[in-house]
């Protein structure tokens, strides 16, 4: 079988495409495929270099020894929370402004996050595992219906205040207790969604409304509709003004022999 995964993505209203702070990193082989979906949180300090640290490392696109890619249990992501606070201090940019220091010492970054691994690709009966701190949230459609979503979240449990990865040492603890894991089966024909989280309460909320055709909406999207999509929503009241993402994946029985690219 093979995965086949788009990406999307739409800064919050006001900002510039530069300005957009959250992360999509995939990559596949023909017996697996990873991905990881990170938001990182707006008033954090330099939180784009923790972001794309973050997601580097999570796929193991990183040189270092210490930033390998995390195992999908409890004790390797411990090992590799603890890692990648150890290389933020060590990789911080020198830096001479007393403000600066300051906000590195006492604030530092944190985001938000949604890694996942498919597995078993090559035989008959591949399977995803997922790990996830905070409120992006994995969605699993089969047939237009939902198997799963990961984090079990509901309309009313997005708030201000998520549980993140954060930089300082003294949240280790607190992210070992709150991180989450799930796995399920795959089957060719399964889509999976993973969304930052005004995205993902706008999913949630609308699935619990019982909005038709919300799956096949979103299976079928093409970069403008998706934009158009997000700008909608956003005027109607029924989205956060935030940075948005979106990762879809269509599982397919076998690896296309071409790809078309359109401009």
């Amino acid at each position: 079988m093979h995965v086949q995964m788009v990406a999307f993505a739409a800064h919050k209203d006001g900002n510039g495409p530069d300005e957009w702070e959250d992360g999509v990193v995939t990559g596949q082989d023909p017996r697996r495929a990873r991905f990881i979906v990170l938001d990182g949180a707006t008033e954090a300090y330099d939180v784009r270099r923790w972001v794309d640290q973050l997601g580097g490392a999570f796929m193991g696109l990183d040189s270092s020894p210490s930033s390998r890619a995390p195992r999908l249990d409890q004790k390797g992501m411990n090992t590799w929370f603890a890692a990648m606070q150890d290389r933020w201090v060590a990789s911080a940019p020198a830096s001479g402004d007393a403000i600066e220091r300051e906000k590195l010492r006492r604030h530092g970054a944190f985001a938000t996050m949604l890694g996942c691994e498919i597995t078993g690709l090559d035989g008959p009966a591949p399977v995803w595992r997922a790990v996830a701190l905070g409120d992006t949230v994995l969605f699993h459609v089969r047939n237009d219906r939902l198997l799963s979503v990961f984090p079990n979240l509901g309309p009313g449990d997005f708030g201000s205040t998520p549980e993140v990865v954060h930089t300082k040492r003294a949240s280790l603890e607190r992210m070992s207790t709150h991180l989450a894991f799930e796995r399920g089966d795959l089957k060719a024909g399964d889509l999976m969604f993973a969304a930052t989280d005004a995205l993902a309460h706008w999913i949630i909320t609308s699935h619990a409304n019982r909005q038709p055709g919300l799956w096949r909406k979103l299976a079928t999207l093409w970069p403008a509709e998706f934009i158009e999509l997000i700008a909608a929503e956003r005027q109607l009241g029924q989205m956060v003004n935030d940075d948005v993402t979106l990762l879809r994946l269509r599982v397919v029985a076998q690896r296309p022999s071409a790809v078309l690219i359109c401009r």
